[in-house]
C-alpha cells in the first residue's frame, strides 16, 4: 500500500524541487536548504511546511515554476506529473476508514452531498503503517495524483480524537452508503472511473444506527397523524422526508422535540402538496396540524421553513409529491417545459 522505490526517488526528486523552486520565486522563508532524497540535508519539517501550506494556498505557485523550469530540467512526463498536482489536488479533512490489501481509504468529512471516498497510498510508508493500523482516525491531508495513483504530498496531520461507538456507527452507514453510491475514487486522472462494483440492492431507507430510535419516535407520530387525519400517500411521503433528515450529516433531529419534527414535517410536505388549498379533494386548515400536536401555527410554520430549506423543497422539486397530484402539481409542469426547452 505504497509506493515502489523507483517511484518513492521520482516522487521526491519533483516534490522536493517543486517546494524549493516556490520558495525561491516568492520567498516565502528567506533562507531555505534545497533537499534531496537520499541525503542528510539539513531541513526542518517546520521550514517544509511553512513553505507548502502557503503553497497550496496559492496553487496558481505551481504555473510560475513550471514555466521557469522549462530548460530540460524534468522530462515531459515529469512536468505532466507536477501539472496534475496544480489541477487535480484534494486538500481537506478526511476519515480514514479502512485498510485495505491495495489501498487504505480516506472519506472527506463533508455533508451527504460533498463526501466522497479516496483510495489512497502511502509514499515509503503505508497509511495503516504511519497510523499504527488504527481507524477510523481524522486527519488533515493533501491527496495528489501520482500517474493512475493517489498518494499524499508528504505531509499528514492527525487529530487525537476517539470516536464513539455512535459516531463509529455513523461513520460507517456513511461510508457505505457513498461506496454505493459513487464507488472509491482510486485515480485522480482525467477520465477516471471510481472502483469497486455496486451492490445489487440499494439501502434506500436506511437511516444510520444512531438515528434509529429518533427515527421511531418521530415516525409513530407521523403515522398516527396521517392514518387519522391524511392518508396513505401522506404517510410515504412524509416518512421519505423523515429517513432524509435523519441521513444528513449532522441530522438536525438530535435537536428538538419529536412532536415539533413530526408537526413540521407535515406541515411541510402539506404545504408543497396544497393541502391548506379549498379547492383540492384532500383539504385541511393550516392550523388542523399544529392543533393536533398541541403546537401553535407559527411553531408549525417555522419548523416547515427550517425543512424546506434544508431539503430544498419548493415548486421546483418534484421528490415530496404525493402520488395523485404527480400529473397535475406545477412542478412536473415546469420540468416537463424546462426538458422541451432544453
Amino acid at each position: 500500500m505504497h509506493l515502489t522505490q523507483k517511484e518513492i526517488e521520482q516522487f521526491y526528486k519533483l516534490w522536493y524541487a517543486l517546494i524549493y523552486g516556490v520558495n525561491k520565486i516568492h520567498k516565502v522563508l528567506p533562507s531555505f536548504n534545497k533537499p534531496v532524497y537520499g541525503t542528510n540535508v539539513d531541513v526542518s519539517q517546520e521550514q517544509f511546511c511553512a513553505i507548502r501550506d502557503e503553497m497550496w494556498n496559492n496553487p496558481q505557485w505551481i504555473d510560475e515554476f513550471l514555466k521557469m523550469h522549462d530548460d530540460g530540467e524534468f522530462t515531459e512526463s515529469e512536468r505532466a506529473i507536477i501539472y496534475s498536482w496544480r489541477k487535480k489536488f484534494v486538500r481537506s479533512r478526511f476519515v480514514i476508514m479502512k485498510h485495505l490489501a491495495k489501498y487504505s481509504v480516506l472519506m472527506s468529512f463533508g455533508d451527504e452531498k460533498e463526501t466522497k471516498l479516496y483510495g489512497a497510498l502511502g509514499i515509503s510508508d503505508s497509511f495503516k503503517d504511519m497510523c499504527d493500523s488504527y481507524a477510523p482516525i481524522m486527519v488533515d491531508a493533501v491527496l495528489l495524483p501520482f500517474g493512475e495513483k493517489i498518494i499524499f504530498d508528504s505531509f499528514i496531520a492527525s487529530y487525537n480524537i476517539s470516536f464513539g461507538s455512535g459516531m463509529r456507527a455513523s461513520l460507517k452507514d456513511t461510508y457505505d452508503e457513498v461506496k454505493f453510491s459513487n464507488g472509491i475514487i482510486t485515480s485522480l486522472a482525467d477520465g477516471a472511473v471510481a472502483e469497486v462494483s455496486k451492490p445489487k440492492a440499494a439501502p434506500r431507507n436506511k437511516v444510520p444506527d444512531i438515528m434509529k430510535v429518533k427515527q421511531e419516535e418521530i415516525g409513530a407520530l407521523i403515522n398516527k397523524f396521517c392514518d387519522e387525519k391524511l392518508n396513505e400517500e401522506y404517510k410515504e411521503v412524509a416518512n421519505g422526508v423523515l429517513v432524509k433528515l435523519c441521513r444528513k450529516r449532522p441530522s438536525p433531529l438530535v435537536n428538538g422535540k419529536a412532536n415539533t419534527w413530526a408537526c413540521g414535517i407535515i406541515y411541510a410536505v402539506g404545504s408543497h402538496n396544497f393541502l391548506f388549498d379549498k379547492s383540492q379533494k384532500l383539504y385541511m386548515k393550516a392550523t388542523d396540524i399544529p392543533d393536533w400536536f398541541g403546537l401553535s401555527k407559527n411553531t408549525a410554520s417555522g419548523k416547515a421553513n427550517e425543512i424546506n430549506k434544508m431539503l430544498k423543497i419548493d415548486n421546483f422539486n418534484t421528490d415530496y409529491i404525493i402520488e395523485s397530484l404527480k400529473e397535475s402539481h406545477p412542478a412536473f409542469f415546469i420540468k416537463r417545459l424546462n426538458r422541451y426547452w432544453g
